[in-house]
């Protein structure tokens, strides 16, 4: 059984082409992914304690959606300068609070996307398993890679 909770409901209906067309996978495994990131990640305060880690970050806070849009995208495109492989690689989408699913998808549709998973009150974390790498919005809107 799928454990939903009330953004799931809104980002399934706003994913829900791509949910058809296999381009997202849902699954029902955010504490796996959590157990993932533990392994591989130093953690505190219930998130990745990125001060102890090599890391890419931008602080958002307190900007509207349509700059914060602008940032997310120039973040990304940063990143990839370095990671160029992310860019085909396939991302799993989860959260600490507002998510029950986890998002499953390529990252190029998670680029055009991410905005709508950023908008939360949560941790929003999306992770590379191949390459261990992720992408980690927090709650307090910043944005870290690593």
């Amino acid at each position: 059984m799928i454990q939903m909770l009330a953004y799931d409901l809104e980002l399934i209906t706003l994913l829900a082409k791509a949910i058809r067309d296999r381009q997202v996978i849902l699954h029902n495994i955010s504490n796996f992914y959590f157990d993932v990131l533990e392994q591989f990640y130093p953690i505190g305060f219930n998130r990745i304690s990125w001060n102890r880690i090599d890391h890419v970050y931008e602080n958002l806070a307190g900007l509207e959606t349509e700059k914060k849009r602008v940032l997310i995208n120039s973040f990304f495109e940063n990143i990839l300068k370095n990671y160029p492989q992310l860019l085909n690689a396939r991302v799993f989408v989860f959260g600490d609070g507002e998510m029950g699913l986890t998002y499953e998808m390529n990252f190029t549709l998670f680029k055009d996307l991410a905005i709508e998973f950023f908008e939360f009150p949560q941790h929003t974390y999306a992770y590379f398993k191949e390459l261990n790498k992720c992408i980690n919005y927090t709650f307090e809107d910043e944005l870290y890679f690593g």
